[in-house]
Order: C-alpha cells, then sequence, then structure tokens
C-alpha cells in the first residue's frame, strides 16, 4: 500500500471517528433539550395552578369583605343617625 493511499484511509478513519462523536454530540444535545421542554412545561403547569389558587383565595377575601361591608351597612342603616355617621366615616377613609 502507498505512503498515499495509508494517508487516504487514515482521514476516512479520523472522519468516521469525528463523526460519530458529532452524532454522539448532538444525541446528547437531543435528549438535554427534550429535559428542558418536559421541565419548562412542568414549571408552568405548577406556576398556572399556583396562579388558580391565589385567585380563587382573593375571590373568597373579596366576597368576605363585601359580606363585612353590606353587614356594617345593614347596621348603620338599621342604627341611629350616629351609628350612620360613624360608618360613613370609616368606610370613606378606607377606600381613599
Amino acid at each position: 500500500m502507498s505512503e498515499q493511499e495509508n494517508s487516504t484511509e487514515k482521514n476516512s478513519e479520523d472522519w468516521k471517528t469525528k463523526e460519530e462523536e458529532y452524532l454522539k454530540q448532538i444525541s446528547n444535545l437531543k435528549q438535554l433539550n427534550e429535559k428542558l421542554i418536559n421541565y419548562s412545561e412542568e414549571k408552568a403547569k405548577n406556576f398556572e395552578s399556583e396562579i388558580q389558587k391565589l385567585q380563587q383565595e382573593k375571590d373568597l377575601i373579596k366576597r368576605k369583605l363585601d359580606k363585612i361591608e353590606l353587614d356594617e351597612l345593614k347596621e348603620a342603616a338599621s342604627g341611629t343617625n350616629k351609628n350612620l355617621e360613624a360608618f360613613k366615616e370609616k368606610y370613606d377613609k378606607g377606600r381613599i
């Protein structure tokens, strides 16, 4: 075998080795990318769930506050003028 053939064969083997290494790296990157996508999707679902819980809690607090304000208004309306003025003052301060 000539020196040129040996060199060509060695170059061919080098390229095959490099190609195999690159294919392994590509495969590893694809796997890593898939893991990152799955992680991101899981985090997004967790955040959506947490937002939904917080929204429900906010709605519950708002309903309770509305009921308290309504009860105070009913109490002030059924009471004396003094109670009504006290409620009005309290309500106005709380809304500013």
